[in-house]
């Protein structure tokens, strides 16, 4: 009987482990979960970090982009540069001058500037020898250098090479050339300076932004301007010539005309930092008169 009652008194006043609350039991489960996947802020701070790195990595890839370009513009600019002098040294070495034949060097008989009066490019007329006499017949032909402005591309400029194909005592412009005209290099017909044979006129040089030539005259005084028939020249090539241009690789070229179109002196003030400049110097070897065969 004492049995009973005890345990009908444990029963009703003992001490009970009561439920957790509902609330209680979703904190523990979520607790449970963040401890197996990552948080809302952490997720953030991984995509900012993502960000981060593919901002850094995308400026690295446009740097080595812009130093590849700027590196093989520059290479194929000082290529370019180079041979087209030295194409027109080739040219000129051979050029022979006398009391029938005329050499000039002049600026351009149009009064084209590069880029709005940077430049007040010059322009090359020679009669040149191309083969030795040694080996039969010279072959003389005429030789022209003028800048002009790349077609379709405005404030940009290009060195031009012409030549006369035809030979030069053939009919009917036998008049209009070098054995027969002392002025053949004014002559506007096929064959003069910007109206040459239109399959012969190449390219040799593209972006120019400075052609020019200097000479020293019959005095010694060093002149842009010469003519062989001038009294003071004794219808003589001059002793040497200083050629010398500018060039600018297409980035810097197609930038430079861009300036232009709304400011002349920045435009210019581009160039002169960013061009590249070359120079040489060519003889005569038939100055002091070549054989007539």
């Amino acid at each position: 009987m004492n049995n009973g009652i005890m345990h009908v008194f444990r029963k009703l006043f003992g001490r009970k482990r009561m439920p957790a609350p509902a609330g209680m039991r979703r904190v523990r489960r979520n607790v449970k979960a963040s401890a197996e996947a990552f948080t809302l802020v952490e997720l953030l701070c991984a995509m900012a970090i993502l960000m981060v790195i593919v901002l850094l990595m995308s400026m690295i890839f446009e740097d080595t982009e812009r130093a590849w370009a700027l590196g093989t513009g520059r290479a194929e600019n000082n290529m370019s540069g180079r041979a087209a002098l030295n194409l027109l040294a080739h040219d000129l070495q051979y050029g022979v001058a006398d009391d029938l034949l005329t050499f000039s060097m002049r600026k351009d008989r149009l009064g084209l500037t590069t880029y709005d009066s940077y430049y007040e490019t010059d322009e090359i007329c020679v009669v040149s020898l191309q083969d030795s006499s040694a080996d039969g017949l010279r072959t003389a032909r005429e030789v022209y250098y003028w800048v002009e402005e790349q077609p379709g591309f405005p404030y940009r400029f290009q060195l031009m090479r012409g030549i006369y194909t035809n030979a030069l005592c053939d009919m009917p412009y036998v008049y209009d050339h070098s054995y027969s005209n002392a002025l053949w290099y004014d002559n506007p017909r096929p064959g003069g300076p910007g109206a040459t044979d239109p399959g012969t006129n190449s390219v040799i040089g593209v972006n120019v932004a400075a052609f020019g030539a200097m000479a020293p005259d019959g005095n010694g005084v060093i002149v842009h301007d010469y003519l062989s028939s001038n009294p003071v020249n004794e219808d003589r090539m001059p002793e040497y010539i200083d050629v010398y241009i500018e060039t600018l690789t297409d980035r810097d070229a197609k930038r430079a005309a861009s300036v232009m179109n709304y400011d002349a002196a920045a435009c210019h003030d581009f160039i002169k930092k960013n061009a590249r400049r070359y120079a040489t110097r060519v003889y005569f070897h038939n100055r002091l008169g070549y054989k007539a065969r």
